[in-house]
């Protein structure tokens, strides 16, 4: 069944929270979007675990903008309020079926919302949650992403190894796993300090390295900015990359990543 979407926020996002919602993005004039509206249709018809709502960029024209939609057809699918995955075009009906069966969320996604909930405050209790869902899902790239970002703190390396050979996709992963690369990086060179050469910012970089390392993250802000104040070359401007790796994985709304987001700009600029 498709939804003509008269209230995105309503009817997308909030439904989204609920069952993953995909949007066709058309108008009537676009000859490709007749194409491939009536293979969606179908489709939703067929499915229990999703469904289509259809959005016409001529009557809404400020939903088109907010998620830039530059040409259609435009299919998004949503969930938990995001796009998760996208294409462009009017693909063939096999091409959207392969698509859709890799894009929806699985079963275990609110577990691993519940576990990305947990992994600043309680990361021993996330590790649990995320245990469970590899158990059934070894290769789900979501929950490895977010074991990586609980150990990096304590075993970079295994951290790193959480990663190995997975098909990061979702922006979210990707962040994740690059941020614990940088990490595990500072770490590596913390243990061979010889090779970051004769730097003035040498001990504060290894400070920095080693108070990440014991989870105290003030004392950590304090020391890399230091280091890109004195020497942003050190460690090909490493300084600077664990402060924004550590904003990643303590999060956008955590108080020191708000707190020092302002002071690495200040320092910058």
């Amino acid at each position: 069944m498709a939804t003509d979407v008269t209230n995105f926020d309503s009817e997308v996002i909030a439904r989204s929270y609920e069952k993953p919602v995909l949007v066709d993005f058309w108008a009537p004039w676009c000859g490709p979007c007749r194409m491939i509206g009536p293979v969606l249709e179908k489709m939703a018809e067929e499915a229990e675990d999703w469904e289509l709502a259809k959005v016409n960029t001529d009557e809404q024209q400020d939903v088109a903008r907010r998620y830039n939609i530059m040409s259609i057809p435009a299919v998004k699918l949503f969930s938990q309020g995001q796009v998760v995955d996208e294409f462009v075009g009017a693909l063939p009906e096999a091409q959207v079926r392969r698509w859709l069966e890799q894009a929806l969320p699985s079963e275990s996604q609110p577990v691993i919302e519940q576990a990305r909930a947990l992994i600043t405050d309680d990361p021993e209790e996330a590790l649990k949650l995320l245990r469970t869902v590899l158990d059934q899902e070894p290769d789900n790239a979501a929950a490895r992403a977010l074991v990586a970002q609980a150990l990096v703190f304590q075993d970079p390396q295994r951290a790193m190894q959480m990663l190995d050979g997975v098909d990061l996709k979702d922006p979210v992963p990707v962040r994740i796993a690059d941020a614990v690369g940088v990490l595990a990086h500072l770490a590596a060179a913390s243990d061979n300090p010889d090779k970051l050469g004769d730097s003035p910012a040498r001990e504060a970089y290894l400070n920095g390295a080693k108070l990440i390392s014991e989870q105290q993250f003030p004392e950590a802000f304090e020391e890399l900015l230091k280091v890109v104040r004195t020497d942003r070359r050190l460690d090909d401007d490493g300084a600077r990359k664990a402060i924004l790796a550590l904003f990643v994985l303590l999060g956008d709304e955590n108080p020191l990543t708000v707190e020092y987001r302002r002071k690495l700009q200040q320092t910058l600029f």
